[in-house]
């Protein structure tokens, strides 16, 4: 079968498309569970989202494997990436962009994230989910407009909601200072505006030390996810967590089996 060169690219695509399915159905909704703290539902809708993603991809993808296909299907040529994908051209040195213009792109692209933030405070919701969604396609630049953004998980509109919880599920520890205005938001009674607040403090680690207590009180919130969420961001910040030690012990032996193993977690991480 392998001395049939038309069939070497489906096996490839055959074995890229089912490698990837397999990952998505069973070791990525474990890591989101385990390592990024979100709960069964979230991480079953985040997991949807991606096989979507996936499947647009696919299409495009089946379409390059039966080019593939025609091109490794020449008898007695000797294929390289190149013949398949067509050769690369490197930029040449006249086209780099110089430091006082990266410098200017910068000044702009901040600029730019300030009016989105801007308008997320806008009174039409049709220019406040634009706003979300572009703050979500700015990937890590976007880190800027962190608390804006969780702030926007508490908006009236659903679309607005939406976008700003995906472009905060992509962005890292949140910027300096912004400890307190998110210890505001984790005490809110929107539970997803406190879900979202909890985990950027959590993603703050140590540096969110000051949060501890606020966290700890958190642990007893009438949203379970909130409560999973403290005691995980909790156990991020580590032995700096230890005014919540108490509050974490009681969580323990709490009869949801998933807040009891974070908040054990978390006890480990703060040391005795």
């Amino acid at each position: 079968m392998l001395s049939h060169r038309k069939l070497w690219g489906l096996y490839l695509g055959q074995f890229c498309l089912t490698s990837t399915l397999w990952f998505f159905l069973t070791w990525f909704p474990t890591y989101l569970v385990d390592f990024r703290g979100l709960d069964f539902i979230k991480a079953g809708l985040r997991r949807c989202r991606l096989l979507r993603a996936r499947r647009r991809q696919g299409r495009a993808g089946r379409g390059l494997t039966g080019a593939a296909e025609s091109r490794l299907s020449i008898v007695g040529k000797e294929w390289t990436t190149g013949d398949i994908f067509g050769s690369v051209k490197t930029p040449s040195p006249a086209s780099d962009t110089s430091a006082s213009e990266t410098f200017a792109m910068a000044d702009s692209r901040a600029a730019d994230i300030q009016r989105l933030m801007e308008t997320l405070g806008s009174g039409d919701a049709g220019q406040r989910a634009e706003a979300a969604e572009l703050l979500c396609r700015a990937g890590a630049a976007a880190g800027e407009a962190a608390v804006a953004l969780v702030r926007a998980c508490g908006d009236d509109d659903e679309q607005v909601r939406e976008w700003a919880v995906a472009a905060l599920e992509d962005l890292g520890p949140p910027p300096a200072g912004s400890t307190p205005s998110l210890l505001d938001l984790a005490a809110s009674g929107h539970p997803l505006v406190a879900y979202w607040a909890i985990t950027l403090l959590g993603r703050s680690g140590q540096d969110a030390a000051a949060a501890a207590t606020v966290l700890a009180g958190c642990l007893k919130a009438a949203d379970l996810a909130v409560a999973q969420r403290a005691a995980w961001a909790l156990g991020r910040i580590g032995p700096a967590a230890a005014p919540a030690r108490d509050a974490l012990q009681e969580a323990a032996a709490s009869s949801e089996p998933r807040l009891a193993r974070l908040a054990q977690e978390a006890l480990d991480s703060v040391g005795s």
